[in-house]
């Protein structure tokens, strides 16, 4: 405040702070809550409803060097064979954010 009166671009600069101070997205999270049921927390898929509903081992060096970042993308947005899509219930950044950890799965196969 100078003399009593608060400078406009002040007031804006207090207004915009909580969008600047927001998280990081958590991707390992992310993929424990959504993924990890199917998938399971290494991505190589040996879980019960892996093996029911014949979730893809994202681990696999063969399926990770055939994969591109936007493939794997698509497959989060649509939700191929009995996987759900993420499209509307995940934004952008988080779904950006299942793709890095998928492809953090490579470094972690057998």
């Amino acid at each position: 405040m100078v003399n009593g009166v608060m400078r406009p671009w002040f007031a804006v600069l207090l207004c915009l702070a909580p969008l600047t101070a927001q998280a990081a997205i958590d991707g390992p999270a992310l993929f424990d809550e959504h993924c990890a049921k199917c998938h399971g927390s290494d991505g190589q898929a040996r879980t019960l409803r892996g093996y029911l509903y014949f979730a893809q081992n994202l681990a696999s060096p063969s399926w990770q060097a055939a994969k591109s970042d936007a493939n794997i993308l698509k497959k989060i947005n649509t939700g191929p064979g009995f996987m759900p899509a993420f499209e509307k219930s995940l934004t952008l950044e988080e779904r950006e954010s299942l793709v890095r950890v998928v492809r953090g799965f490579a470094s972690r196969s057998e």
